[in-house]
């Protein structure tokens, strides 16, 4: 399956960033080769108990390759089972978007090429239910994923520092009895969790720091489901009986 997009914003990998730098301002696309699942994919998912399932539920694909077009040139990013890659496609404004992902990559800063999306694209959205007694706003897709798999209907902006729009909000409101906020338990989180607190009154949960782990899918990787569905119930009940 190849897929054409129009990227925004490009990081990558480092052996490429020099190459990106010198190429002239041009109409770029992107192409998506995607394979089947394997063993690799197996492995890395199933660390935070993800499975095949709830990744295609979640239109998440293994990527043998990656092209990006600019121009006349064309950069290629292979899967490698020491780097795979991850295309992550969601919907916002009637049209697909995609970020490509390099879990492994070294550089945190490279681990992302962000394709055709924006800053109000909301991952998961397109798996809510109607309507529910809890949703949580996270920072991941991957925490989405892990939430949904505990039990929790969850989206994510895209990043703790982007605004939750206030129709999308009210939109929420009416659909969910209470909207919860679970970010990673730093400052950047703190800020994003209190932004919301804030803005819109939406109360904040955020994993122990006690535990060594920053968010909930590491949680879970660092000991079980099972686990983390304790975590989550004490999290929760501890909101609700603040707020």
């Amino acid at each position: 399956i190849k897929t054409n997009i129009e990227p925004r914003l490009i990081l990558t990998n480092d052996e490429f960033k020099t190459k990106i730098a010198s190429i002239p301002k041009e109409k770029s696309t992107i192409t998506i080769v995607e394979q089947p699942w394997g063993i690799t994919d197996y492995n890395y998912w199933n660390q935070f108990g993800i499975t095949f399932d709830i990744l295609d539920e979640y239109n998440v694909f293994s990527a043998k390759y990656v092209y990006l077009n600019k121009g006349s040139r064309r950069l290629t990013f292979e899967y490698k089972k020491s780097n795979p890659c991850y295309a992550y496609r969601f919907t916002g404004e009637g049209r697909y978007s995609y970020k490509i992902y390099f879990p492994n990559h070294s550089d945190k800063k490279y681990k992302w090429l962000f394709s055709g999306g924006s800053s109000s694209d909301i991952e998961g959205y397109d798996q809510l239910p109607l309507n529910g007694d809890i949703l949580i706003l996270t920072k991941s897709l991957k925490d989405v994923m892990v939430l949904n798999i505990l039990g929790y209907n969850a989206i994510s902006l895209q990043g703790e520092k982007n605004k939750l729009e206030f129709d999308i909000h009210n939109k929420l409101k009416k659909r969910f009895n209470k909207i919860i906020s679970f970010y990673d338990n730093d400052n950047t989180g703190l800020e994003g969790a209190n932004y919301l607190y804030n803005e819109y009154k939406i109360g904040m949960i955020f994993v122990p720091i006690k535990t060594n782990c920053k968010d909930i899918s590491d949680y879970v990787k660092s000991s079980s489901l099972e686990d983390g569905k304790k975590l989550m119930k004490e999290l929760l009940n501890g909101n609700m009986e603040k707020h």
